[in-house]
């Protein structure tokens, strides 16, 4: 019993994220009496309605604390309800973060911890980020999800989620297996495929995680503004590097190996079939496990694993964290709010609410990590919709991305991501500073971030699709010229200053 709760410690320690926990009484709930809180969950695609299941009961019984919650329709509701002031006991956010800081909308985390003694020795990272988004500098949020490179340190079999690449083994070992160790490497392994396989697509881009996965791969990292030698920061999108990778996937696209429906091109487009391409441009963690319950579907012998990544792969993100809870002032009892969130923050919830009861729904191995029960895997394996109805983990207010990545890594063949994910742990790191040097608000600078944005992502298509190579430098030249015109020299200015002034925040 020593050994197992010794490993506990040790995990849950790791998924602190730097962050202090808050002590709380091990006996007893943390309220003195049941109380219910409304809160509004500004994420349209969230699986679940209600306050429901195993999980929610447990966290219920260990708080006296009932959730009450809606769930956002679309990206403007939260923006009507600030607006009217009709706002719930805790908004869960990763949108308007600036707007919800503000001491004529919501308490400050600083003035609540002090008013009602709650013990959360929040950490600086992390009331930097938070105190980011307001004018008067304190923290109105924490968000969740936040890691750096040190909470990875002694993680073994999971992996920060991170654009990747995803590659049909059996395929690879029909064209003689041959080493993929650059971009040149799979172009070349792409022309093999194609050449034994005409009807499989070499290359698919896929609609959410895509040309970032080889900004990673390249060597550019996955932050939206890269340090030059002389200390300024640029767009990625005018970063030569990223001119490199444009090119690369356009000749993928002229040699045939990447085709015009991709659903990258065509928003909601399924030409691809699960079994018709080679490598799919995916994300760590979700990227392996549905798609190979697909594949063996069709062929038990069929599967995909991860790239391990090149030699000069880099896996640096600008990650702030994820959601916010904020407490408005409409809030009906902001102290059971307080109390509520900080103790979310602890690794006794964040294990909770991502895995389930420890020893009932899972216990853990000899490296520290959950080993699921039979029941949480025939759950799990009967469709998400019943797991979600049963155990509902998706009230995680303060969840960890250690907890989330272990949990999600638990029961995957390690054969199939081990070293991948090896490398790029190693090769993570988070400067959080770079997101904050992002503008923000009602200001110049943000309009035109929005429309680079906009202008990058219409640019990158048709630069891609461009016919031949003098198409190709003509398509990339006119979206240097916009670029410039929109005024990205400014915004770049912008924030290179920015940066400087928010870095002494996370130090």
């Amino acid at each position: 019993m020593k050994r197992k709760v010794s490993l506990l410690i040790a995990a849950c320690m790791l998924a602190t994220l730097c962050l202090a926990a808050p002590a709380f009484a091990e006996e007893g709930p943390l309220l003195a009496e049941p109380v219910t809180l409304t809160m509004f969950i500004d994420h349209s695609w969230y699986p679940v309605e209600t306050f429901t299941g195993i999980i929610p009961e447990e966290i219920t019984r260990l708080t006296n604390v009932t959730l009450d919650p809606t769930i956002g329709i679309d990206g403007e509701q939260l923006g009507v309800m600030i607006a009217s002031g009709d706002l719930p006991d805790i908004v869960y956010t990763q949108n308007m973060l600036d707007r919800l800081s503000d001491p004529e909308v919501s308490y400050s985390y600083e003035d609540l911890i002090e008013q009602y003694d709650v013990d959360w020795p929040i950490s600086d990272k992390q009331l930097g980020i938070g105190r980011g988004y307001s004018a008067d500098g304190k923290a109105y949020t924490i968000l969740n999800h936040y890691s750096e490179k040190a909470d990875w340190e002694g993680i073994v079999g999971a992996s920060p989620m991170v654009g990747s690449m995803g590659v049909r083994g059996d395929l690879l070992e029909a064209v003689g297996n041959p080493e993929l160790k650059s971009l040149d490497d799979l172009f070349n392994t792409f022309g093999l495929i194609k050449a034994a396989y005409p009807d499989v697509v070499p290359l698919k881009l896929n609609q959410d995680w895509n040309i970032i996965v080889l900004r990673y791969l390249n060597g550019m990292g996955g932050t939206d503004f890269l340090e030059q030698e002389d200390g300024s920061y640029l767009h990625y999108s005018v970063d030569p590097r990223y001119k490199e990778i444009l090119q690369w996937v356009n000749e993928c696209y002229q040699a045939g190996y990447v085709i015009s429906d991709d659903p990258y091109f065509v928003r909601g487009s399924t030409a691809i079939a699960t079994d018709k391409y080679f490598a799919s441009l995916t994300c760590t963690q979700n990227g392996i496990p549905g798609t190979n319950g697909d594949l063996a579907a069709i062929d038990p012998s069929f599967y995909l694993f991860e790239l391990t990544p090149f030699e000069q792969s880099n896996y640096v993100t600008a990650d702030l964290g994820w959601s916010g809870s904020f407490i408005p002032l409409s809030c009906s009892n902001p102290e059971a709010a307080i109390k509520l969130i900080a103790w979310m923050f602890t690794p006794q919830a964040q294990s909770l609410t991502q895995m389930g009861r420890e020893g009932v729904e899972y216990t853990l191995n000899d490296e520290g990590l959950p080993v699921f029960s039979q029941e949480w895997q025939d759950a799990i394996a009967a469709g998400s919709a019943t797991h979600n109805k049963i155990y509902n983990p998706w009230f995680y207010l303060g969840g960890s991305e250690i907890v989330e990545a272990i949990t999600r890594c638990a029961t995957t063949d390690q054969k199939l991501v081990g070293e991948a994910y090896k490398v790029i742990a190693e090769r993570f790191d988070n400067a959080p500073w770079i997101k904050a040097g992002e503008p923000i608000g009602d200001i110049d600078e943000k309009v035109i971030f929005d429309k680079i944005k906009e202008l990058s992502s219409t640019y990158d298509r048709k630069i891609i699709l461009a016919e031949d190579d003098a198409a190709f430098e003509s398509m990339y030249q006119e979206f240097i010229t916009n670029a410039e015109r929109t005024g990205i020299q400014q915004l770049d200015e912008y924030v290179t200053a920015k940066i400087k002034e928010a870095m002494p925040l996370y130090q």
